[in-house]
């Protein structure tokens, strides 16, 4: 998240990770970097987003009550799980 239009960024901060505003003032200590993907972020590759120090992710199932299942689900799961 270096290049975000925001300018927030990741760090460390007494050994552990922290994540900063643009101006360098700290949002949040002991954070875990995860993302959050559904079929609107395409074909996930997978093994780009765990070299990339991610730690978690958070998976879109479905949409509200009876819109459907997420067409990448299965396949981000899986390979999440890889």
């Amino acid at each position: 998240m270096y290049d975000n239009t925001y300018g927030a960024y990741w760090g460390t901060k007494n050994g552990t990770s922290a994540f900063f505003n643009s101006d360098g003032s700290l949002f949040v200590q002991q954070a875990s970097r995860v993302i959050d993907v559904s079929v609107y972020q395409g074909d996930v590759n997978w093994t780009k987003v765990k070299q990339s120090g991610v730690q978690g992710a958070i998976i879109r199932i479905g949409y509200a009550w009876d819109n459907g299942f997420d067409a990448k689900a299965v396949r981000n799961i899986t390979w999440c799980k890889k």
